[in-house]
């Protein structure tokens, strides 16, 4: 994910970081006034830090940060129905063969990650 660096290092929302990690795309299930909340942090830490200068209304600037989170949640979200995809394909064998499907979906999409140069 784009943001999970940048808040790592901003310090103060380790709790979404954690979130990111342990449970990976339920984020898209997160609601949009959180995501707000999220790009406000984001603008006020970043300005608090000196990190940025604003030269336009910190609004405008929340909005950006909120459609790129956003944007990237959709394509976490895009991979991830892709994944399901290949996947079915490949159920009865994976039945046939113990083949864990959690282990199994985390494998194609590490793949698929690597093979389209993704951060997610």
């Amino acid at each position: 994910m784009i943001f999970v660096p940048l808040l790592k290092n901003l310090g103060s929302s380790n709790n979404f970081s954690r979130l990111v990690e342990n449970d990976k795309l339920e984020l898209m299930k997160l609601r949009r006034d959180y995501i707000e909340f999220l790009g406000e942090r984001v603008v006020q830490r970043l300005v608090q830090k000196g990190c940025i200068r604003l030269q336009a209304d910190s609004k405008t600037v929340q909005a950006k940060i909120c459609n790129t989170i956003i944007d990237d949640l959709k394509v976490e979200e895009k991979l991830d129905e892709e994944v399901r995809k290949i996947l079915e394909g490949y159920a009865q064998q994976m039945r046939q063969q113990n083949i864990a499907y959690h282990e199994m979906f985390q494998m194609v999409k590490r793949k698929l990650i690597k093979e389209r140069n993704l951060i997610l």
